[in-house]
């Protein structure tokens, strides 16, 4: 094999920085004008771009303003009720670390730590106090840049000015104040002949200029700053990616080496031995003939030579001619946009554009992450911050209340389960790589170049699998994960309980366990060791089946009786399954022993690294939980909690994964409550003495009547706590129980979606320009039938 650490010499190497290149300018609120300064700055490769007045809204709920690939953006504030006058924009590189901290609470100044270095982005309204008041409490750090638009003059940046009261000289005594010195060179930077655009510093060394080659068409010119920086900070992790035209170089390289290999399956070392080797040889074929990965971004796919010209055009004319090229910018931005937008309407021909375009309805914003608030504290560093979700998430449960042996005798041995050990090569290419192309784990090899190298792989990937099961035996390199930290939807950023933990997993081990779980699932149905009301992971049973059932049972019971239904959810879920009670469980289960001690290495000695932000943390060992993104994980789950959907009468009960509901039918509701309160108080006493807990702020109740004028008021006391019922709708399993029964508010819900989706399809259609007729049909028809396209993906 070739020389790789020779190969990644030959790399192209990036040079240590030595000055940060800040580019600012005033949109006056155009969004072509923004637009024009995002993608100057991008070609200029300015690392920071601070914007004052952007076009910034809040419609809906939603934070609209300009983006660009290439680019981090971040906010003043979260709460966009009153937009922000300023926006900053620090460029995706893995040179610069950034960071947002919020001295004040104000939308007219945003303050980033760039690689050490404090950029204050600035603009102070005609009227009001902010943000001169905020600055003046300020105490700044020691480098730091103040930039912006001040909207004021004053005799120390605009010399011949004859104005020494106002703005002006209270920026000036601040300026003083704070030993800040004030770098803009002589001229205006205005169209009326002001210097309102002001940068101020305490950094020696720090140069600005007035660039006209970066006129974006605002009635503001834009400076250029150019910031020494002495401390070079990299947080680059080396990944490598194979394009598609050199896939077949990768099997090749494999081929070459794959002789060395010899699949020693007979023990628990040998497996060690060829995991490690197999993964070394994908690992070593990747860098053969892989290339460097960029997270940098790309240029904005609708900025082409029509938009450059009218550029170059602006930046050429005589002054009376500048207002005619400002507007012909502004046009040609807003046209070129559009071309290419209806362009990708136009040529939509399969199902990932069709849903693509759909989803335009409900695009997100792209701003990073506000400092986390811990307490009384703000947490801004990005290590830190990584370091807090860690802890908070993943270190939230312990393995204090496990017990400590999970081997000691039962009490009753139950009727050992057949467990088929033999592998086939069709099943593990089946589970193995005929898969979606998913993140890949700390390995770097992706389900594309398994596919790629099966082949010359297959036999060994085989053997390795059938010697897993039969020695009872996870390996190493498959217990390593990469957690990467995702914020929920319509949560407060700034809360640890916004974010979830994805464990990212080698491909290669996802196989085994994708293997292992659909095996489990298939006997757990089979021989009912789980509760027929219990879904999840197991195939052909939904979410929506669930809810079906439940909504069945509901309306026998009000045929003649009233019913009550309780909802809760396990708290942690899948973080706060503790390994001895599980591999307990399985035995007490009756499955075999070598299945047993699969699912002990697979569940103990774990380790993690959480990633968040371009920040990587060191790895660590996870004392307890299933790693939330494996195959395995949902089955084994099942498993764990399939205990309390057998007790008492288990058509009354019911559970998809971690949700878990109680019915009770009866002549009134004080006898159906009577019976929830019984099932609860089994249900905590249950889970206690198997160190489960429920969430106290899930508890949800429900009373159904089609009475005229029922009393639904019955309360549920239990564990110290009383649970109100609702006389609203409650939403389980994505459908909304109302108190008659009669779906009227979950069709309203839903209804109100798919009209959503209709008319955003309408706007993006016309007679003349749109979509093809057969995408705007079937995605019509997608609405109406939505049960027709379950992905079968979701099912292990």
């Amino acid at each position: 094999m070739r020389d790789t650490e020779n190969r990644g010499s030959r790399r192209k190497k990036t040079r240590p920085r030595n000055k940060l290149r800040l580019m600012q300018v005033n949109t006056h609120t155009s969004g072509p004008v923004q637009d024009v300064a995002l993608n100057l700055a991008w070609e200029a490769q300015a690392d920071i771009l601070i914007v004052q007045e952007p076009w910034a809204h809040l419609r809906k709920g939603r934070r609209l303003t300009k983006n660009h690939s290439g680019f981090d953006a971040f906010a003043p504030e979260d709460d966009w009720s009153t937009p922000p006058n300023v926006l900053t924009y620090v460029r995706k590189t893995p040179s610069l670390q950034s960071f947002q901290i919020r001295p004040f609470n104000t939308p007219n100044a945003c303050v980033v730590e760039v690689n050490r270095i404090t950029i204050a982005n600035v603009y102070r309204p005609w009227t009001g106090d902010s943000p001169l008041a905020e600055l003046e409490a300020w105490e700044l750090p020691q480098d730091t840049v103040v930039a912006g638009d001040f909207n004021a003059v004053h005799w120390t940046w605009q010399p011949g000015h004859g104005r020494h009261r106002g703005p002006g000289n209270r920026i000036a005594e601040w300026a003083e104040s704070r030993r800040l010195f004030n770098i803009n060179p002589e001229g205006p930077t205005h169209d009326r002949g002001n210097t309102i655009d002001l940068v101020f510093t305490n950094i020696l060394g720090t140069e600005t200029q007035v660039l006209e080659e970066l006129r974006t068409g605002s009635d503001h010119y834009t400076l250029w700053t150019s910031i020494p920086i002495q401390t070079q900070i990299w947080t680059k992790t080396r990944k490598l990616t194979v394009h598609e035209d050199r896939l077949a170089e990768f099997r090749q390289a494999v081929k070459r080496n794959i002789g060395t290999i010899t699949a020693d399956i007979g023990t628990r070392e040998g497996l060690e031995r060829t995991t490690h080797a197999l993964v070394k040889l994908l690992q070593e074929a990747i860098a053969v003939v892989g290339k460097e990965a960029t997270t940098k971004g790309k240029p904005a796919a609708w900025w082409n030579d029509d938009c450059k010209a009218a550029v170059r055009r602006l930046r050429e004319c005589y002054p009376e001619e500048q207002q005619r090229e400002k507007e012909a910018l502004r046009d040609a931005v807003r046209k070129t946009k559009r071309r290419y937008w209806e362009d990708q309407i136009a040529n939509a021909k399969d199902d990932r554009d069709l849903f693509r375009i759909t989803a335009w309805h409900k695009a997100t914003d792209r701003f990073r992450s506000p400092p986390l608030v811990d307490g009384d504290r703000a947490i801004t560093n990005p290590r830190d911050k990584t370091e807090l979700l860690r802890e908070k998430i993943l270190y939230r449960f312990n393995a204090d209340q496990d017990i400590l042996d999970p081997w000691c005798p039962l009490e009753t041995e139950p009727e050992e389960i057949l467990w088929e050990e033999e592998v086939t090569l069709a099943e593990a290419e089946a589970h193995c790589i005929k898969t979606g192309n998913t993140t890949p784990g700390t390995d770097g090899v992706t389900v594309r170049l398994l596919q790629a190298a099966w082949p010359e792989i297959g036999s060994t990937v085989t053997a390795l699998y059938q010697g897993c099961l039969q020695q009872g035996y996870h390996p190493k390199a498959f217990r390593t994960a990469e957690v990467a930290i995702i914020p929920k939807a319509e949560r407060d950023p700034s809360s640890v309980r916004a974010y979830r933990p994805i464990a990212l997993l080698s491909c290669l081990g996802k196989g085994l366990e994708r293997l292992v779980a659909r095996r489990m699932s298939y006997l757990a149905v089979k021989l009912n060791i789980l509760s027929p009301q219990h879904f999840g992971a197991l195939p052909q049973r939904s979410a929506l089946d669930l809810a079906a059932c439940a909504a069945h049972d509901v309306e026998q019971a009000l045929l003649k009786h009233e019913a009550s239904m309780l909802m809760m959810d396990v708290q942690g879920a899948f973080d706060a399954v503790l390994p001895n009670r599980l591999i307990k469980r399985l035995r007490e289960q009756g499955w075999p022993e070598r299945v047993v001690r699969w699912t002990q290495e697979f569940v103990t000695k774990r380790k993690a690294r959480v990633r968040m932000e371009g920040v990587t943390t060191d790895e660590k060992e996870l004392q307890c939980g299933v790693p939330q993104g494996s195959p395995a994980s949902p089955i084994l789950y099942m498993l764990y909690l399939s205990p309390l959907l057998k007790r008492g009468n288990v058509q009354t009960r019911f559970a998809y994964a971690d949700d878990v509901a109680f019915l009770r039918t009866g002549k009134n509701t004080e006898e159906t409550t009577k019976a929830l309160t019984a099932d609860l108080e089994d249900s905590l006493r249950w889970g206690k003495e198997n160190a489960i807990a429920f969430a106290p702020d899930k508890y949800e109740l429900i009373h159904f009547s089609r009475k005229r004028a029922p009393e639904l008021s019955e309360t549920i006391q239990a564990g110290g706590m009383t649970i109100h019922p609702t006389d609203k709708s409650v939403r389980w399993l994505g459908v909304y129980f109302d108190q008659k029964l009669n779906f009227r508010h979950h069709a309203e819900v839903w209804g109100a979606k798919g009209s959503k989706v209709a008319a955003h399809l309408r706007r993006l259609n016309g007679v003349v320009k749109g979509m093809p007729p057969s995408g705007s049909g079937e995605s019509g028809t997608r609405m109406r039938n939505p049960g027709r396209y379950v992905r079968r993906g979701d099912l292990v």
